[in-house]
């Protein structure tokens, strides 16, 4: 096996040991949001490229039209709101007390059961009342972004970012967004500035190892998958 094969298996394998393999999955589905997520002024902590990238748009589905994305009607959610505890103890404490936070973990709930219209309902009169508030905007950056809109994502993630400019969370997210734009160059700078603002997170250094691999740089791709794997390691040890 030739050196740049070997570099290129390795990463390959790093890729795979943090659940990053091609599934052959959507672009939207690239983007890893398991996990709690963190409310802060920054938005919602989340990694991202979940594996080896290809162009942003191959494998992208046929885009709905935006009036339907927005305007379509949730399934059965009158069920969930009745049967589902968090999204009940979220929307009562948003009654009880109307803040952009509340407004927030009511979102979170919505799309942890994958209803993202009334996610985006939320977040865009929660804005109504708080245009500065930056995790609102980062939320809804990534609903656009998701929804296979990144043009429509971007302004949103440049209001995260203005809001709150230290913000590793935000850069990251406008890393992606501008990825899915094809512009690779600048969403590497982003991510650049991502593990700038928070070197523990091994989200941006998973969205560097992706941006490399991507560009053929394999060196660089492996030492920065490595430090992702480590950083994923130490915080699944760290004693709670």
């Amino acid at each position: 096996m030739s050196s740049s094969w070997a570099a290129a298996f390795s990463v390959l394998l790093l890729l795979a040991s943090t659940g990053c393999a091609s599934r052959g999955h959507a672009f939207s589905s690239r983007f890893i949001t398991e996990g709690t997520p963190t409310i802060n002024v920054g938005g919602i902590e989340t990694s991202v490229f979940g594996q080896p990238l290809a162009s942003p748009r191959a494998a992208m589905p046929p885009l709905p039209d935006i009036t339907t994305v927005t305007a379509r009607p949730s399934s059965n959610l009158g069920t969930l709101e009745m049967t589902s505890a968090v999204l009940q103890g979220a929307l009562a404490a948003l009654e009880a007390q109307p803040t952009s936070g509340r407004v927030l973990d009511v979102a979170i709930a919505y799309l942890r059961e994958g209803v993202a219209d009334r996610a985006y309902d939320h977040l865009t009169a929660g804005l109504r009342h708080d245009k500065t508030n930056a995790a609102l905007h980062d939320a809804l950056a990534r609903i656009w972004r998701d929804w296979g809109f990144p043009d429509r994502a971007l302004s949103y993630s440049h209001a995260a970012v203005y809001y709150a400019p230290r913000s590793a969370e935000a850069r990251n997210t406008l890393g992606t967004v501008l990825w899915a734009l094809g512009q690779r160059d600048e969403a590497g700078k982003a991510f650049v500035a991502s593990t700038e603002l928070d070197p523990e997170g091994a989200y941006g250094w998973q969205n560097l190892c992706a941006v490399a691999l991507a560009d053929g740089r394999t060196a660089a791709a492996i030492d920065w998958c490595r430090r992702a794997t480590a950083l994923r390691k130490a915080r699944k040890d760290r004693p709670r």
